[in-house]
């Protein structure tokens, strides 16, 4: 990835199928950033992975994260480390078809 990648926040990336992990950091930030108990946040936003190895946030309408609002991420200052990597540490084939600054053409893989 290059660094001259600039994110629009669209939202597109936060409409994308799959889970968003979490590890203890990132939900005692959340948590924080919410003003709620670690355990509230646990049990209001995120579900247990598939394979049972840790626990992701919720989606709503399907596939939709749970803190997206207005195409605007509401937890942007505290957002899981694979939020903040998407694209340039992790993407996935046809990606520019959906992030619009990488359709900008301000990114390849």
């Amino acid at each position: 990835m290059t660094d001259d990648f600039s994110c629009r926040q669209c939202g597109a990336c936060c409409r994308l199928p799959g889970h968003v992990r979490l590890d203890e950091k990132s939900i005692s930030a959340i948590a924080e950033f919410l003003g709620i108990t670690e355990r509230e946040f646990i049990h209001d936003y995120t579900k247990l992975r598939r394979d049972r190895r840790g626990l992701v946030l919720k989606e709503k309408r399907g596939v939709e994260c749970i803190f997206l609002e207005d195409n605007r991420c509401i937890i942007h200052p505290v957002k899981p480390p694979q939020c903040i990597g998407f694209p340039r540490e992790w993407n996935f084939p046809g990606f520019e078809k959906i992030c619009k600054a990488a359709a900008a053409g301000a990114c390849h893989s």
